[in-house]
């Protein structure tokens, strides 16, 4: 797997709210990341004594991934990930859709250099507790750096592009990705 620099950093933006920052990868621990690989590799689950379930999605280009955060039962935020100009092409209309889908947002445009996440919060985060918020937030950008170790270098480690998978309860989950109804990667 590869490391990045401790100085790399990842443009981070919050759709709902337009708070946008940059995430250096030293914010993220290399153990962290470690924790976390097997949960992205799979394609999510349940992060132990922790509340929180990862659900990693199709994505729309290889370049770029997404991912949804779910605390207990209620569905926190969805993630856009993109490394490649190919990747945040194919991806940002999809994360620009659920903004204005979920939240009646109209966004400017993507961030403007290459790696970014846009996070869009869910109606049940208004209702989670300001913990819940601010470790979504954290999770977020853990997972993202995870992410971007593990399927940014997909070539050298081995792995396949990932081919989804649908049942009836993902298609419902996921309505509000255009054409990817249904799809989840396991």
């Amino acid at each position: 797997m590869k490391r990045f620099s401790r100085s790399a950093c990842l443009q981070h933006l919050t759709l709902n709210t337009g708070h946008d920052r940059s995430s250096p990868r030293s914010e993220v621990a290399d153990d962290v990341i470690d924790s976390l690989t097997p949960f992205v590799a799979i394609g999510g689950g349940v992060l132990a004594h922790t509340g929180w379930k990862l659900q990693m999605v199709h994505a729309p280009a290889d370049g770029s991934c997404c991912f949804n955060l779910i605390h207990g039962e209620d569905w926190i935020a969805t993630c856009h990930l993109a490394w490649t100009a190919e990747g945040a092409a194919a991806l940002w209309p999809i994360a620009e859709e659920r903004a204005r889908q979920i939240a009646g947002l109209v966004v400017d445009g993507p961030p403007c250099r290459l790696p970014w996440l846009s996070v869009v919060m869910m109606p049940q985060a208004m209702l989670a507790s300001p913990i819940t918020l601010f470790e979504a937030g954290d999770l977020a950008r853990c997972v993202a750096w995870t992410a971007l170790e593990l399927l940014a270098d997909r070539r050298k480690t081995g792995i396949k592009r990932v081919r989804p998978r649908r049942t009836a309860r993902t298609a419902r989950r996921n309505k509000l990705f255009p054409g990817r109804r249904g799809h989840t990667i396991h």
